[in-house]
């Protein structure tokens, strides 16, 4: 905190650390509890491929779990800098080789698309207080089903 002080004004300052703004749960999840769900959404022909990122890990343990996505450290550092700083959607994110644009951002998740057009997949980034579930869908999906989906199955399993 930093104060200044003139003849008859005094100002005060307080550092802002950036922070995710994101939805609290009301459930407590561990590891196992996180493998199920995500081995459930990964087998619902919806989502192809998924990871959970802890927002309280220090750089070392960030990626918790993995299903169908290989996720490198400096990625996930470089990851959660952009979502921990809000600017996930400002440049594209890269994640498991793979660049995405983001193209809407909401309360709840961050939605974008693959840079690389041939390949029509899209990724959805949903904040939770100590986690972000990061879910990855390919065409004929479309991002309204995936969205819908992810939404159903939180609001039903993980709230």
């Amino acid at each position: 905190m930093a104060t200044s002080s003139s003849s008859s004004t005094t100002i005060t300052t307080t550092p802002i650390t950036p922070s995710i703004p994101l939805l609290p749960t009301t459930g407590t999840f561990s590891i196992a509890s996180l493998e199920k769900h995500c081995t459930k959404i990964c087998s619902s022909n919806i989502i192809s491929s998924i990871a959970i990122l802890s927002t309280l890990a220090k750089n070392k343990n960030i990626v918790q779990i993995q299903k169908n996505m290989k996720v490198g450290s400096k990625e996930s550092i470089e990851f959660m800098n952009k979502a921990a700083n809000h600017t996930l959607h400002m440049n594209y994110v890269s994640l498991s080789g793979l660049k995405f644009v983001i193209t809407n951002v909401n309360e709840k998740f961050y939605l974008g698309r693959s840079c690389l057009t041939s390949l029509k997949q899209g990724i959805i980034i949903w904040k939770f207080d100590r986690f972000l579930l990061v879910a990855i869908y390919s065409d004929p999906i479309s991002p309204v089903e995936a969205v819908s989906f992810l939404d159903t199955y939180i609001a039903e399993h993980m709230s």
